[in-house]
């Protein structure tokens, strides 16, 4: 995602750092194991006509790993 911004939430006691940019309908983005860095390419495509919602899973990025 070319403009995009992160945020802090918290889910369930989880920080969890989320990735949002774009603009339309909401799409929710899963990484996989090796994190965002691999599907930057398709978040930047999707942001062309959605607004892309992307989490990092607990224990990657600035997410807390619950536990």
């Amino acid at each position: 995602m070319a403009d995009y911004t992160e945020q802090l939430i918290e889910v369930a006691g989880t920080r969890l750092q989320m990735r949002k940019g774009g603009s339309g309908a909401p799409v929710l983005v899963l990484h996989g194991a090796g994190g965002h860095p691999g599907w930057q390419r398709y978040h930047r495509e999707l942001s062309q006509r959605f607004t892309v919602y992307a989490p990092s899973h607990p224990g990657y990025d600035q997410s807390t790993r619950p536990g």
